[in-house]
């Protein structure tokens, strides 16, 4: 018999194997699910059942217990960490209520500070999607509230990410200040840059459901993907999302599947007057002024990016657009040319463009 089984505590399984179900295979993740009617805190001894952690959590009623992950985990250890939570709490039939959450950590400690503040655009733009296809009216949850509608917790952020271009010059720790005061329960949370190097997404409502969850962590690391085909400037983000159509980010920043999961009829107004504005203020007040010189971006040193780097969407055929149309989806993406809008940007012969239709 095995020292392991003799002292109860069974070596690790972990695989520390990438996993292609993720939009990014080896970005570290850290998890904290809350449940309520939890009769037994104690989880039972099993291999993955180590790779989780219990936490009191006073704002849960009704037996109410948080699980965390005990270190942040990707790819294959992700999943099966995941799978395991969820089936044990099936079993043990723990509740899922409008007061429970998962929490999703992820790890932007390899961004550079530019992608930074892109994530932080983009997040800002697509937010009041991301908030409709959450659901569970999480939008009016006092536990993650939506940065448009906090202005406190918005401006907070822009003062992060100031705070960020600042240290970046002078050599300097104000981020970790100005991270350390934001406010705990905006859902789209800066404060674990402070503790973890994190940001954490309060969203989504606990939900027995894995593939949602999965959904949702790819959704996230999505988001955090396009941060490296961004361009620089904080401006120019901008300008290139408001000469987007809905459709066309979408395409650009979420594989399809996840494309169809955030496009709704009323997709086009939520990112136009309520998305939008908030990723105008975050660049404003937020960003220091930088002049669009290049398309070229800061390569962060994490492998698993590398699928997302020189990422051309492709050439939609007519076959294609038929079928949008017949799935009720209007669809008329416009070509911008950002190189005759923008000559200062040095770019030769007219070859940017933006757009779902060819990105050269």
């Amino acid at each position: 018999m095995s020292l392991s089984r003799v002292l109860g505590k069974p070596k690790g399984k972990q695989s520390f194997k990438i996993d292609s179900r993720w939009v990014l295979p080896e970005c570290l993740i850290g998890l904290e699910h809350e449940y309520e009617g939890v009769k037994d805190r104690t989880l039972p001894i099993h291999s993955f059942s180590e790779l989780w952690s219990y936490h009191e959590e006073t704002s849960l009623k009704d037996l109410g217990a948080e699980y965390v992950l005990s270190n942040p985990l990707f790819g294959e250890d992700l999943s099966n960490a995941l799978q395991w939570m969820t089936d044990h709490a099936v079993g043990q039939k723990w509740k899922c209520t409008k007061r429970t959450g998962i929490h999703v950590h992820m790890d932007v400690r390899d961004l550079e500070v530019p992608q930074l503040a892109g994530l932080s655009l983009l997040y800002a733009a697509l937010e009041p999607l991301i908030y409709k296809w959450v659901g569970d009216s999480r939008d009016v949850s006092h536990f993650c509230v939506p940065l448009y509608k906090a202005d406190d917790a918005l401006f907070d952020a822009c003062s992060i990410i100031r705070s960020a271009f600042q240290d970046q010059k002078a050599g300097s720790s104000l981020t970790l200040k100005k991270s350390e005061d934001f406010k705990r329960y905006a859902g789209f949370n800066l404060h674990a840059l402070h503790k973890f190097g994190s940001i954490e997404f309060r969203h989504l409502q606990t939900t027995h459901d894995r593939q949602r969850i999965e959904d949702w962590i790819n959704i996230l690391m999505a988001i955090k993907a396009a941060a490296f085909k961004l361009p620089q400037s904080d401006g120019s983000v901008v300008y290139m999302l408001e000469r987007m159509s809905i459709f066309e980010v979408l395409q650009y920043v979420f594989p399809e599947r996840l494309v169809w999961r955030l496009f709704t009829n009323d997709a086009e107004y939520l990112f136009q007057r309520i998305g939008l504005p908030c990723a105008r203020d975050i660049a404003v007040h937020g960003c220091t002024p930088v002049s669009w010189t290049s398309l070229s971006y800061p390569r962060g040193k994490h492998r698993g990016f590398n699928k997302w780097l020189n990422v051309r969407p492709k050439k939609k055929s007519a076959s294609d657009v038929d079928h949008l149309l017949q799935r009720g989806r209007l669809v008329f993406p416009e070509m911008v040319n950002l190189a005759a809008a923008m000559p200062q940007a040095g770019i030769e012969n007219g070859a940017v463009w933006v757009g779902v239709d060819e990105m050269l």
